[in-house]
């Protein structure tokens, strides 16, 4: 294992990988989330945070999905998976209030700031305007 260009552990992958000895090897391997303690629910993870009803839009013509409905309770985690083109981004920009649906509605938990909201992209670097400095 290297730190800054200097050997800090060495060992057979078996004793590097199961009993580690340097702290830095040992933070590595803790940053597995394979080996991550299991996340207890909090009290309020049953709270409903974000909720969708019969969400339909059509874009450029063309009817990209349809009465969909969605339930997000508090520290759950929800991915959206298909197709280039078939609406994960237009879903999730309704879900945000960046973009309004043809029909259906979202409620949002009031007791949450607006920033509790926010979009993650798959390619971060690409969200920002290439022309604008940070």
């Amino acid at each position: 294992v290297m730190l800054r260009g200097e050997i800090i552990e060495r060992g057979s992958a078996e004793q590097v990988l199961t009993k580690p000895q340097h702290p830095y090897t040992q933070a590595l391997l803790a940053a597995d989330p394979a080996r991550w303690a299991a996340r207890l629910p909090a009290a309020h993870a049953r709270d409903v945070v974000l909720e969708a009803h019969n969400l339909s839009i059509t874009r450029g013509g063309r009817q990209l999905f349809s009465d969909q409905s969605l339930r997000v309770h508090a520290g759950e985690v929800i991915g959206i998976t298909g197709p280039s083109g078939c609406g994960k981004s237009s879903f999730g920009d309704i879900l945000l209030g960046l973009l309004a649906a043809d029909s259906g509605d979202v409620v949002r938990d009031r007791q949450l700031a607006a920033v509790k909201y926010q979009k993650i992209f798959q390619d971060p670097p690409s969200a920002f305007a290439p022309r604008v400095t940070l």
